[in-house]
């Protein structure tokens, strides 16, 4: 199973946050923006990376909730600003859309916080904007 490589390194208190530390791959980024008591949410990126395949989604979605202590510590997510979105990487046209639909629709029951990069609720593919029309 693949784990984020870019994920820092547990830090004092990750405990805390739900982060299971002696579960060896198993890191998440933990997202600290209120140290004092907000919201700790360990963001798993592997779901931006995964292909349309049954076998390679189960162990992306499955990879978290088995490393950590508390599931609604997970952030999810399928796109970003920086990696294409689910429809344009599951094929694209319509059927592009359908599975980034299905995959938006299991994200959403999933335990933890699902973050939606904008367009994803209807689908969207990759676009390629002209400088001109910035």
């Amino acid at each position: 199973m693949a784990y984020p490589s870019n994920a820092p390194s547990p830090r004092p208190g990750d405990e805390d946050a739900g982060i299971d530390v002696d579960t060896i791959g198993c890191r998440l980024q933990l997202d600290r923006r209120d140290p004092g008591g907000g919201i700790d949410i360990g963001m798993w990126l592997e779901t931006m990376h995964v292909r349309w395949n049954a076998t390679s989604l189960r162990a992306v979605l499955e990879g978290p909730l088995e490393c950590v202590s508390d599931p609604e510590s997970i952030g999810w997510q399928a796109s970003s600003l920086d990696e294409p979105r689910a429809a344009t990487r599951f094929g694209g046209a319509e059927v592009g859309r359908q599975r980034a639909l299905a995959l938006a629709t299991l994200l959403t029951f999933l335990p933890g916080v699902l973050f939606l990069f904008q367009g994803e609720e209807l689908g969207l593919e990759q676009a390629v904007v002209e400088p001109e029309q910035r």
